[in-house]
């Protein structure tokens, strides 16, 4: 499993993490995301690559800024 933080800079409220959730989940029904939205990140663990989860969120027009 990988672990990653992402800056969404369009999450601004519960439906949005909601949506991000169900736009990772569907990839792998097997993740786990924690989400801050004040700050605006989420952090996802996962067996998908960075990649393949930004991928995901932009064709839904979140744009996933990868954090250390």
């Amino acid at each position: 499993m990988n672990e990653y933080l992402f800056h969404i800079q369009a999450m601004s409220c519960g439906s949005c993490v909601g949506r991000i959730g169900l736009i990772i989940r569907g990839l792998d029904d097997t993740a786990k995301l924690d989400a801050v939205v004040a700050k605006r990140q989420v952090r996802i663990i996962t067996a998908l690559s960075a990649a393949e989860i930004q991928t995901a969120l932009a064709g839904q027009n979140y744009l996933a800024e990868l954090r250390a």
